[in-house]
């Protein structure tokens, strides 16, 4: 239960951006609510602070929040991140040409990306620092979206491209050999990855072929989705889950065999007007049940399963959604038209609120226009001139406002008790109930997908590679791309079986082989899947919290190499980094 922008981990989390409210442009210089107005809505303030901006003319496009950080983009192009607890500015940087930025930041726990004209900007997360930049394909057509192994594209044609990510040292490994042979990784220089705490190695300007260290995204596999692709896609533990306007919802494989990415498509009974909202718990078990939270033009919000699509479970709002659900461990905040905000169980859709309005009960707060936060006795949201609404959260009823709408651009967060207003002159001020002076977390799942930090997401995976289980087996020999799903999805692995890793190694391609899934009991689950993989010359290392299957001859000494620092095996020998294939 816990993202990361997300996303992923995912690349996916509570984000703020232009959600065509002009509000959101204007310019104010409000200051920080008085002391007294706090005592009266039972806040306190706990922190606030300027960001840097270029003027009248400048502003927010973006305010995100992820693992106890807050990034910040302005049209400019400032990126900013702060330690969301105290609001101390960490880092803030330029780069690129001003005021061409457009779209949110994508985050996963080394590496903030940005777009700027037509140019993708990978940042070191600790610093800032620029560490690569890549043109991109084509036109995109909304944000970028990133795990920790990944960068997702989605472009106005309706396609969509995958590239590896340039991994920093304390993930890669510093001078592990690659797998499929190759030469080694090039010696540290006196660069320092900050992030790591450790030399950093610098890449080569080009990739020779069996290399593993490059300088910017490598093209992975690329799909033509037929559908418009206007909503940043959910990144889920192995699948994207990517909602059209038209209302076609279409989901993706992370991990396709033979460059054949696998799809899924459902239709809803209306049109998608706002960006999809996304959780992910972590069960008990290790496995993963994520859900998206789609509101529809014919006025119903759905509960879709990320993996498949599949619905949990659909309420009717009775007027079309507004702004993008809102999800934490308990509820889902949903804004109908005129009804105004809802509060829906998470698990079952049913509305949480009866509230008393003359002789009628209804079942929507119809004064609150947008969320904001939540704890366990309250939620704040704001009405459509900005003011800010203190309400019960169980009854729904208003307690107590305040004046905020020179505080223009709105933050929702769904990740912390915690309240954020924010002017476009640069002021983010951070309240809090009096009670919480410990930030109240409702998830656990971060901006990558899983997990919680990418060292618990990398301690989670070893611990699953390490249980022992039994399994029935199956009586036929099957395609290893078939055997490494039905581990996906019975095991909750990232599995990831790519022919480039043995082309590159000038070996057959892998995954038309047939394998063996045998019945096993009280067997350990890493050396099980190692049984499945040795007779067709493979095995898996693990880079950060992915398996991938590399040749059974590259992998290196369990003594020499840690399993997580392993290099990853890089795709299409002899390319160029960025290099993309034809369109078909």
């Amino acid at each position: 239960m816990k993202r990361y922008s997300g996303a992923g981990l995912l690349v996916v989390l509570a984000v703020s951006v232009l959600w065509a409210d002009d509000r959101t442009k204007l310019y104010s210089d409000p200051a920080p609510p008085p002391r007294e107005v706090l005592d009266r809505l039972n806040l306190k303030q706990a922190w606030s602070t300027f960001v840097p901006m270029d003027g009248r003319k400048d502003g927010f496009i973006s305010i995100q929040l992820t693992d106890g950080q807050m990034f910040v983009q302005s049209r400019s192009g400032m990126v900013a991140a702060l330690n969301a607890e105290t609001g101390r500015v960490l880092w803030h940087t330029t780069f690129g040409k001003g005021y061409q930025a457009s779209f949110p930041l994508a985050i996963n726990s080394f590496a903030v990306i940005a777009v700027n004209g037509g140019t993708i900007y990978g940042l070191d997360r600790a610093t800032g620092a620029v560490r690569w930049k890549f043109r991109q394909p084509e036109g995109l057509s909304t944000a970028p979206v990133a795990d920790e192994v990944q960068m997702y594209l989605s472009t106005g044609s309706g396609r969509m491209y995958s590239y590896f990510l340039p991994l920093p040292p304390s993930i890669q490994g510093a001078t592990a050999a690659p797998p499929g042979g190759g030469a080694p990784a090039p010696k540290p220089d006196e660069k320092t990855d900050l992030t790591a705490g450790a030399p950093y190695a610098a890449p080569p300007a080009d990739r020779e072929a069996g290399g593993v260290r490059v300088s910017e995204p490598i093209y992975s596999w690329d799909v033509q989705t037929n559908v418009r692709l206007e909503f940043a896609p959910l990144v889920g533990y192995g699948s994207l889950l990517v909602a059209s306007p038209t209302g076609t919802v279409v989901v993706l494989s992370k991990f396709p065999a033979n460059n054949a990415v696998s799809q899924s498509a459902l239709k809803l009974d209306g049109a998608i007007a706002v960006q999809p909202g996304h959780f992910e718990d972590v069960m008990k078990n290790g496995q993963v049940e994520e859900t998206a939270y789609l509101g529809g033009q014919d006025a119903s919000v759905y509960a879709l399963s990320v993996a498949d699509a599949r619905q949990r479970w659909r309420f009717p709002v009775g007027t079309a959604v507004m702004y993008p659900p809102a999800a934490t461990a308990d509820d889902v905040f949903v804004t109908a038209e005129r009804n105004g905000l809802y509060r829906l169980s998470r698990a079952t859709g049913e509305p949480q609120w009866r509230i008393k309005r003359g002789n009628r009960t209804i079942e929507a707060n119809p004064d609150a226009d947008r969320f904001l936060a939540v704890n366990p006795k309250f939620v704040y949201a704001a009405d459509k001139s900005g003011r800010l609404l203190v309400l019960d959260r169980v009854l729904g009823t208003e307690i107590s406002s305040y004046d905020t709408r020179d505080f223009a651009f709105p933050i929702a967060n769904d990740m912390s008790d915690r309240l954020y207003l924010a002017a476009n002159n640069g002021l983010i001020v951070c309240l809090h109930d009096k009670e919480y002076t410990k930030a109240y977390y409702h998830q656990k799942q971060n901006a990558s997908g899983l997990g919680r930090s990418p060292e618990d997401r990398i301690r989670l995976v070893k611990e699953n590679l390490a249980r022992k289980i039994s399994h029935p087996g199956y009586p036929d020999p099957m395609p290893l791309r078939e055997a490494v799903d039905k581990l996906r999805k019975t095991f909750g692995l990232q599995i990831f079986a790519s022919d480039r890793a043995f082309t590159t190694a000038n070996l057959p391609p892998i995954n038309d082989k047939l394998v063996n899934v045998p019945k096993v009991e009280n067997v350990v689950l890493g050396d099980y899947i190692k049984q499945i993989l040795g007779p067709a010359g493979a095995t898996f290392e693990l880079t950060a919290d992915v398996l991938q299957v590399i040749p059974l001859k590259a992998a290196p000494p369990a003594d020499k190499v840690p399993a997580d620092k392993v290099p990853p095996a890089v795709p299409g020998a002899g390319d160029k980094p960025g290099d993309v294939p034809p369109k078909p």
